[in-house]
Parts: structure tokens; sequence; C-alpha cells
């Protein structure tokens, strides 16, 4: 019962403590080195299983099952030390000759271990019992076990030697696991000496305890981080009022802000407008909670007609002045001319909240300049994005499009 104590706080520290890591992985998305690292977790935790029971079975001389315990400890200490240097391995992302050795000489040592017990059934080599049931540790088990602590110890100094050249944040992770290493290369130095005391249990505590306060727990901070700088990115980059956008163009002074803007408005353009849309359709994509928008299609009636008549020079002042109604309606919102006599409004916030008066208000100013024959008369169409139905943002685009030719119908009919 002694002997089990340990292990049972041992299991129990064990799971609380890593319990995050030890969750099922998208094999797909996460790091080769997280599935690696969960499964050395799942083997240590059957070390810890085997180790309680083995002080239970040993308190109650059932031998039979206390050899079977006792094979099951081998193989779950082999394997451990298997897993953790593939881990070890994939952490550092070092793919070549060494770290194939390395992974090559775990799978040695493992194999060994594996013939050492099937002969331990025949012969005892790694261990045995008295006839007064005493447990005897055999020539096989030191050797096992000192090549372990050797692959241990190669590990340990390989993966400090590699963090001496690592960035800061690198460098901490690097020498977390190759001081875990060596504590556990340690431990089981100990296990060695005294077979009948818990010592690579121990070490096996103390290490991904390590892994998980400067490993595991600083890259899920850093993974959260910047998730949320990505939302807000997301969410921010979409909310943009009239002011902003004027002061935005009045700072355009690069060749890339230029791009993104029409030259003849001054309002964003169809570039802009194809970026915003893989933005959003990205989120969308990724199943992100998108914030409520809509999209307005406006189309200018009557443009050919005084490029006709009047010549382009009329016909720019039509467009700058019909853009000028648009963007002064919906002042909160982004705005882009994707065609010669097409814009596109982006609506969000409160332009979204109140979208169905700003495009009653827009057609108001259309019918009034379309009786009186003086102004520019814009056809308009709304929609708003409905989740769960529209999987595109085209989708919404599309039904906004509709409405907007049924104006423009309505409008020529005035």
């Amino acid at each position: 019962m002694y002997y089990a104590s340990f292990g049972i706080l041992a299991i129990i520290l064990h799971i609380v403590i890593n319990f995050s890591a030890m969750k099922p992985v998208d094999k797909k998305t996460a790091p080769l080195y997280a599935v690696r690292y969960r499964l050395f977790l799942i083997v240590v935790m059957i070390y810890y299983l085997s180790d309680i029971c083995w002080g239970f079975l040993m308190d109650l001389k059932n031998i039979p099952l206390v050899y079977a315990d006792t094979v099951i400890y081998f193989f779950s200490m082999v394997l451990s030390v298997l897993l953790w240097t593939r881990y070890v391995v994939a952490y550092l992302d070092r793919k070549g000759l060494f770290g194939r050795i390395l992974t090559y000489t775990g799978y040695a040592i493992f194999i060994y271990e594996i013939l050492n017990l099937a002969i331990n059934f025949f012969h005892p080599i790694v261990f045995y019992f008295t006839a007064d049931k005493e447990y005897v540790p055999g020539r096989a088990r030191y050797i096992t076990l000192g090549i372990q602590v050797l692959l241990f110890t190669v590990t340990s100094v390989y993966t400090l030697f590699i963090s001496s050249v690592k960035g800061t944040k690198e460098k901490i992770h690097n020498r977390a696991i190759g001081l875990s290493g060596i504590v556990m290369t340690v431990f089981i130095l100990l296990q060695t000496f005294f077979p009948l005391l818990p010592f690579y249990a121990i070490g096996l505590l103390i290490g991904t305890c390590v892994v998980h306060v400067y490993v595991v727990e600083d890259e899920r901070i850093d993974h959260n981080r910047e998730l949320n700088i990505m939302r807000e990115m997301a969410v921010n980059e979409h909310i943009e009022s009239e002011k902003n956008r004027r002061e935005q163009l009045r700072a355009l002074n690069t060749e890339k802000e230029l791009a993104r803007r029409d030259e003849l408005t001054g309002i964003k353009n169809k570039v802009a407008y194809t970026e915003l849309v893989r933005a959003v359709q990205g989120n969308i994509d990724n199943g992100i909670n998108y914030l409520p928008f809509a999209l307005v299609v406006c189309d200018i009636n009557d443009l050919k007609k005084i490029n006709d008549t009047e010549g382009h020079v009329a016909g720019d002042e039509y467009i700058k002045a019909s853009a000028a109604i648009i963007c002064d309606i919906f002042d909160h919102s982004p705005v882009f001319r994707i065609g010669g006599d097409e814009f596109v409004v982006f609506l969000r916030g409160n332009d979204y909240s109140d979208r169905k008066e700003l495009v009653e208000k827009i057609r108001g100013i259309s019918h009034s300049n379309s009786v009186a024959g003086k102004g520019p008369v814009v056809a308009v169409g709304m929609s708003e994005f409905i989740s769960g139905k529209d999987l595109n943002v085209s989708d919404t685009f599309a039904r906004a499009d509709s409405e907007m030719y049924k104006d423009k119908h309505e409008l020529k009919t005035v």
C-alpha cells in the first residue's frame, strides 16, 4: 500500500495537470509534436496504473498477477522512452540524420525490451520471483535501463544544444524539454539501483509538470492571444466610419493603398471589394460567428445617355455626384465602385441597424431627381446575409442585385 500511494498521487496530478493535452486532437490540423506528446502522456498514465497495481498485488503476494503487471510495467516504461524521443524530435522539427538516429534507436530499444520480456517467460533474464515471493531484478533489466538512460541523456543534451541557437521563446521551450529529459534520466538511473522504489514515476511527474508549465501552457496562451488578435482584426477591419474613410484618403501615400482606391471618385474600388469578400468568406468558411451584415447594390441610371449626349466629362461628374449621394447616406459603411456605373455598400453597425430607412432615403432622392429630370438617379437593392442559409457572400450579393434591377425598372416608369 505504501508503494502504491505515490502512484495514486502521481496519476491524480497527471490527469489534473495534463487533462487538456490528453484530449483527442485532429491529426490533420494539430502539430505533429502535439499528437506525439499526447501519446506519451497516455502511456505515462498506463505506467502509473501498472505501478499502482504492482504495489497492491505485491502486498497480496499474487505472483501470477504481479508477473503480468511487471511485464506491463516494463513495456510501458520502454514505450514512454520511445514516445518521448519521438516527441522531442518532432518538437525540434529535426528531420535530419541525427533525428532519425534518435528515433531508430528508440525503436531498437523498444524491440529489444519486447524480446527480453518474451524470453523472460522461459528464462528469467529481466526479473523473477523467489520461492518466498520476493521480486529479483535480472541482468537484462539493468542493461535495458542503462540504454534508456543513455538515450534520455543524448536526447536531452541534443535539445539543450539546439536551444543555444534558437530565439528567446523557443530557447525557453527547448531548455524546459531538455531539463525535463535530464530529470527523467536521473530518476530512471535511480530506478536502476533502487528497483523497489517509484523513482521513475517521480521523474515522469516532475518532467511532465515542467513541460506543462513552460511549454504546453505557454503555447496555449500564445495560441489564444493570436486567435484574439485575429478576431479583433477581422471585426475592426470592416467597421469603418466616414471619418476614418476620409482620414485614410488623406493618408494614402503608398502604391498599395492607391491600388485600392477608385481614381475618379476617391472611394474604394473593385480590388478592395474583392479583398473584403475574401476576408469575410474566410470567416464564414472557418465557422467564425461573424457579426450581421448586408450588401447594398447601386446602379446609376442613364450614364450611357449622358456620355453620348453631353460627353464623358459630364458622365464623370455624374458618377462623382452619384458616389457622393451614396457615401453621404451610408456614411458609416465602406462604399466600393466595382464597375463603371455600379457600386456596392457593405453595411455594418449603425448602418446595418438603419438599413431599411437608409435604402428608402436613397430611393426617395432618386425618385425626386427622376421626376425633376435633374440630379443623379440611383437604382438600389439591398439584402442581408442569412446565417445558415447563405454559404457564400455571392448569395447575398445576388439577391441584392436582383432587388436593384427591380428598382431600376420602377424608376424608368416614373
